[in-house]
């Protein structure tokens, strides 16, 4: 299996500590989506859901690169306010920080921005969005 994909792993088994028995503020993590291309029934909401988008690629030695790949991690919710979605970006960058290396996975991650988008009259779903990117090493033709 890739690191890419192990870190992916590691990120989805993250996401699902989102709980509030877990002393979050939001239960987000109940339902844990990758790469979700169909509207989410509203029964299934809150949920979150994670994109590995693009791997940026730099030369480390002659056999060894370091890959950044960006992820974008995104929690819906049903007619959410915005301290609720500020709420789950909280949560998300929590989540995060609670090991930014997945497990020696990585050597880093970092925040690349976040946004809200709260509901609209023909969609009563509102998100908030967390990117960050992942920086690890692999050989040179590894992924």
């Amino acid at each position: 299996m890739s690191v890419r994909q192990r870190i992916i792993d590691a990120v989805r088994a993250r996401l699902a500590t989102i709980r509030l028995a877990n002393g979050y503020a939001t239960d987000i993590g109940a339902n844990v989506l990758e790469w979700q291309t169909t509207p989410i029934p509203v029964d299934s909401l809150p949920a979150v859901c994670l994109r590995d988008t693009e791997t940026e690629i730099e030369a480390w030695t002659m056999r060894e690169r370091d890959n950044r790949v960006a992820l974008v991690i995104e929690a819906i919710g049903q007619d959410i306010p915005p301290a609720l979605a500020r709420s789950y970006l909280e949560d998300i960058y929590r989540a995060i920080g609670a090991d930014e290396t997945w497990g020696g996975l990585a050597l880093l991650t970092e925040p690349a921005g976040d946004s809200i988008e709260l509901n609209t009259e023909d969609e009563r779903v509102g998100r908030a969005t967390v990117r960050i990117t992942v920086e690890y090493q692999v050989g040179k033709w590894e992924f």
